[in-house]
């Protein structure tokens, strides 16, 4: 796991590369910090767990009304947007980003790194 360790590093630096993300972490979906890299200060664990229990919160709310399972959570506040996206049955990925510009890249971005993290996940099994 220690080559996909770094892969995962990797992919959770390059995130940080784009000016408007101040943190990423690839999270399992109980909230353990697999990858993660700030740029604001914030701790990797917090985050990660914040994380991990807001999309699981609105996985049991979009469950319970019926309209079935969450691919992507946001949290907007007046200076950041909190984005939480699905990367497969046991990981999430998520990113801190600045509201200062438009969030349409930070989301292309996002969807770009899923991928990535799908791809590099398929052939690992995390127990």
């Amino acid at each position: 796991m220690d080559d996909n360790k770094q892969k995962l590093d990797e992919i959770s630096n390059d995130l940080l590369k784009h000016s408007e993300i101040d943190a990423s972490a690839i999270i399992d979906k109980n909230g353990i910090v697999l990858s993660s890299c700030t740029n604001c200060g914030k701790d990797a664990d917090t985050f990660g767990a914040i994380s991990a229990v807001m999309f699981s919160a609105a996985n049991i709310a979009s469950n319970e009304s019926g309209i079935g399972t969450v691919n992507r959570v946001i949290v907007h506040s007046k200076h950041n947007t909190l984005i939480t996206e699905n990367a497969n049955s046991h990981m999430l990925l998520s990113v801190l980003a600045e509201n200062k510009h438009s969030l349409d890249s930070v989301h292309r971005e996002i969807l770009n790194t899923v991928e990535q993290v799908r791809f590099l996940l398929k052939n690992i099994s995390l127990k």
